[in-house]
C-alpha cells in the first residue's frame, strides 16, 4: 500500500532464465498520479530483487492503480508486467 504524498518501496523480480545474459533495459510507465523509479539498466550480475519507487501524489485519490514496467533486451525483444499498487489516504 502506498500513502498519498509518501514515496514506497516495492521490490519486483526478473525471470531471466537459465539462457539469458545480457543486461536489460527497464522502463516503466505509472499512471496520471502516480510517479514510479526504476534502475534503468539491470545486468547479468545485479539480484533478483529490482526496487520500484513509487509514489502517490498527495491529491491522488484512494484506489487501486496499475503500473506497467517494461524489460527489453538488446536484440529488441521485450516483456511488460503489471503491478497492482493500492493508494490509501494520507494519515
Amino acid at each position: 500500500m502506498v500513502r498519498a504524498g509518501e514515496p514506497r518501496k516495492i521490490e519486483i523480480t526478473l525471470d531471466r532464465g537459465s539462457e539469458f545474459a545480457h543486461t536489460v533495459v527497464l522502463t516503466v510507465a505509472p499512471p496520471p498520479g502516480l510517479t514510479a523509479e526504476l534502475p534503468k539498466a539491470i545486468t547479468p550480475a545485479d539480484p533478483g530483487a529490482i526496487p520500484l519507487t513509487v509514489t502517490a501524489g498527495s491529491d491522488t485519490p484512494a484506489g487501486s492503480y496499475t503500473v506497467v514496467v517494461t524489460a527489453t533486451s538488446p536484440d529488441g525483444m521485450w516483456h511488460s508486467a503489471k503491478v497492482l499498487v493500492t493508494v490509501a489516504r494520507a494519515e
